[in-house]
């Protein structure tokens, strides 16, 4: 069973109160939607530690071995610059596609799954030169492998927490 409840105000209570719900959900938005809010800079902030940390090799477990010696040595033939010799590197593809992109509910940050590779890697390091994939498709593989997303996510989290505490708080503060 429901009871209805009915108030009134008068109209300059509900102008106020029209006028803080209009800035409330401005704030809200801003907070949301905007690159200079706090999902669009923590989307950013990850971005930039995913990068950091590739390159960095920060989370490489050098006990776990390559695919294969064959692959090892193509790879040292065919990488570019530090590609040659370390995990999640062979052509700069994957770390090019490390981007932020607006959605409907925010930001996000990762490898778009429409993004292709430009193709010429070896799966097996056999020396033939592989057709386009999309390079999510390989970074999962590589993940699953030697993981390199979930353990900067793990590190992020805190920051994660800070700044949307902060956003709440703010958004708090607007309502008084």
């Amino acid at each position: 069973m429901s009871v209805p409840i009915r108030f009134e105000l008068e109209e300059a209570s509900k102008t106020k109160l029209n006028n803080a719900l209009s800035f409330l959900k401005k704030e809200i938005k801003k907070e949301l939607f905007q690159s200079n809010g706090v999902h669009g800079r923590l989307s950013k902030d990850f971005r930039k530690s995913i990068i950091s940390n590739i390159i960095s090799q920060k989370y490489i477990n050098s006990s776990v071995e390559r695919k294969s010696k064959r692959y090892t040595e193509w790879k040292k033939k065919y990488g570019i610059g530090r590609g040659k010799n370390m995990w999640w590197i062979l052509f700069g593809d994957l770390l090019k596609s490390i981007t932020t992109w607006k959605t409907d509910d925010g930001f996000k940050s990762g490898i778009n799954a429409n993004i292709m590779s430009r193709g010429g890697a070896s799966w097996l390091g056999k020396g033939d030169k592989g057709t386009p994939k999309p390079i999510a498709m390989y970074a999962r593989i590589l993940e699953h492998r030697q993981p390199m997303f979930h353990p900067t996510l793990n590190e992020f989290l805190p920051k994660w927490e800070t700044e949307w505490n902060a956003a709440l708080e703010r958004i708090g503060k607007v309502w008084k």
